[in-house]
């Protein structure tokens, strides 16, 4: 099994769908998740990136926090074989 097969699978949540949702109303201008631990975030953001095909920012707490996101992110929606890639993932470091 890759990971991307588990990411197929966490598409299916219902909780995926719920956030998908979510982020379909206008009225929403934030959306604010707690309790995702480890990679569950990236591996959350991955399984929704083929549906909704839209610039999504992402704002961490700090440098270390932001580059373990991106790399699990980039790992599970960009392989290397690009032959499951889902989504491109740039890292904006601080300006300071």
């Amino acid at each position: 099994m890759k990971i991307q097969d588990i990411q197929k699978l966490y598409a299916t949540l219902p909780q995926v769908g719920a956030l998908i949702k979510t982020q379909e109303d206008k009225s929403i201008k934030t959306i604010f998740l707690q309790g995702l631990v480890a990679s569950a975030a990236p591996m959350l953001f991955a399984s929704i990136a083929e549906k909704w095909k839209k610039t999504t920012v992402f704002v961490l707490n700090d440098n270390d926090e932001a580059g373990y996101f991106y790399n699990d992110l980039k790992t599970i929606a960009m392989p290397d074989d690009n032959k499951d890639k889902v989504a491109e993932v740039l890292f904006f470091p601080s300006s300071y």
